[in-house]
């Protein structure tokens, strides 16, 4: 989890992602931690094809994405210009069972405000 999430915050997201990849190849299943990681690198560079396939990825698996993930998700949709996406990402937070915070409302809120 250190390593990936360390390439991911200092913009080595494909070394990160070939990790990633790496430990699933060997039998390895990510935990919630690590997704995050990949998460945030992915929203960061604005790869939210990567971003969407990663949270399906989530689902399946049966894994919770926490609050502070949607939060990070949404608030990088709407920094690149996606507002839609972002309201769309609330949507579905609240359909898998996550409560939206202050914050998700905070940067919805901006968001639609600086349009």
């Amino acid at each position: 989890n250190t390593l990936i999430d360390g390439y991911c915050k200092k913009g080595g997201l494909e070394r990160a992602y070939g990790l990633f990849k790496e430990l699933k190849l060997k039998g390895f299943l990510p935990a919630v931690e690590t997704y995050g990681a990949m998460l945030n690198g992915f929203c960061r560079e604005g790869n939210f094809e990567a971003t969407d396939r990663l949270l399906m990825e989530m689902n399946a698996r049966g894994l919770c994405v926490n609050v502070q993930v949607y939060n990070n998700i949404i608030d990088a949709r709407y920094r690149h210009g996606c507002m839609v996406k972002a309201v769309e990402t609330i949507k579905k937070m609240i359909e898998n069972g996550c409560d939206p915070d202050i914050v998700t409302y905070n940067t919805l809120i901006y968001g639609l405000c600086s349009r």
